[in-house]
């Protein structure tokens, strides 16, 4: 959680590090014994890999991919607002459902519904942001423990 609190939500792509995969923006969060990594591919629509490892050996994963809908427009005066929104949103992720944020957070501009099945165990799930009574962004989600 700490991890999601100190990389992308917080910090946006500035919180990127080099990777070896081209084209591809890794964030990474290290404290204590576990080490978390996100690598993801795109901008508008984008999907990507988080990883949590305890010393080297990979403990949970989760895979996502979505992004703006074709109802939204093209230009960063459109998406930017809606970006900043979800990572205000990704600061209100709770322990019991790291996933992605909370069930539900709106504010005058916008609306965030996360909806999921299962536990840290294994989980899927859909978020999506709306701005007044339209659909922008859709995102898909699923992962759990590996060992």
């Amino acid at each position: 959680m700490s991890a999601k609190r100190h990389t992308y939500a917080a910090r946006g792509d500035a919180a990127t590090v080099p990777s070896s995969l081209p084209g591809a923006k890794q964030l990474e969060f290290s404290e204590a014994d576990r080490s978390y990594r996100d690598i993801y591919f795109g901008v508008r629509r984008f999907a990507g890999l988080e990883l949590v490892t305890h010393d080297v050996t990979p403990e949970w994963s989760m895979s996502y991919a979505g992004g703006m809908l074709p109802s939204l427009g093209r230009r960063p005066a459109e998406t930017a607002p809606v970006y900043r929104f979800l990572r205000k949103v990704l600061l209100a992720v709770t322990v019991e459902a790291p996933f992605r944020g909370p069930r539900r957070l709106g504010d005058r501009n916008f609306d965030y519904r996360n909806r999921w099945t299962g536990s840290i165990a294994a989980f899927s799930g859909t978020e999506e942001i709306s701005q007044g009574h339209q659909t922008v962004y859709r995102l898909r989600y699923a992962g759990g423990r590996l060992a």
